[in-house]
């Protein structure tokens, strides 16, 4: 008799190598929507039991509330699908392009930050391309964060040293400034930039490398 097809869900994507046909997105970002699908609502609620959530179930749980939110700002994107469960399992399978606003209702569903979730998605594809073992991924994920936390000690001593009135990542116009028009400082940015690859950033990164290889000596 043939086999009935399984009911567990699946608990994994299919890592892509970089340049597959197939590849419409980082192992990493498929791989965080899927855990966050599965586990997100069990972790919150504590309930064992509602591990591993279909794409139907995690709609239920609050997804789809999140979801209408955030799509109701960008009307323009494209129109709902019409079973958002269907789409979630084509976005973590691979076969549907991630969009922004997507990734975005995942933040705001597990509320933090769009770049929080993207800089944790970072770590994930990051540790998945060191399994080879080429890469030692604790320190290259130390210097990461490190040359990050640097940018974020950048940012706070550059905002505190601005006056109340004074804008600090957008242009400032004259009179003539068009209403419901912006622009970013590209000179901002362009400081966020040097303040990650500086000697300084680099150093400060070092730093915590060489104190993770000293615990890891004094364990032995």
């Amino acid at each position: 008799m043939p086999r009935k097809p399984s009911t567990k869900p699946r608990a994994t994507i299919r890592r892509l190598p970089d340049r597959h046909k197939r590849k419409r997105a980082p192992n990493g970002v498929r791989s965080v929507l899927l855990a966050i699908q599965y586990y997100w609502h069990s972790l919150s609620t504590n309930k064992a039991e509602d591990e591993h959530l279909t794409p139907a179930a995690f709609c239920a749980a609050g997804f789809e509330k999140v979801f209408d939110t955030t799509f109701e700002r960008y009307p323009a994107m494209w129109k709902k699908p019409e079973k958002l469960n269907r789409l979630l399992h084509h976005l973590t399978n691979g076969d549907h392009n991630i969009e922004f606003a997507h990734l975005l209702a995942f933040s705001e569903y597990v509320q933090v930050p769009l770049s929080v979730l993207l800089l944790f998605t970072q770590m994930v594809s990051d540790e998945s391309r060191a399994l080879d073992g080429t890469t030692d991924f604790r320190a290259h994920a130390l210097r990461t964060l490190r040359r990050i936390r640097f940018v974020i000690q950048t940012a706070e001593h550059e905002i505190a040293e601005c006056s109340p009135d004074q804008r600090i990542f957008l242009h400032e116009y004259d009179e003539f400034e068009e209403p419901g028009h912006m622009l970013a400082k590209a000179r901002a940015l362009k400081s966020w930039s040097q303040a990650y690859n500086s000697a300084e950033a680099l150093d400060f990164a070092e730093q915590a490398v060489t104190l993770m290889h000293h615990n890891d000596r004094s364990k032995a």
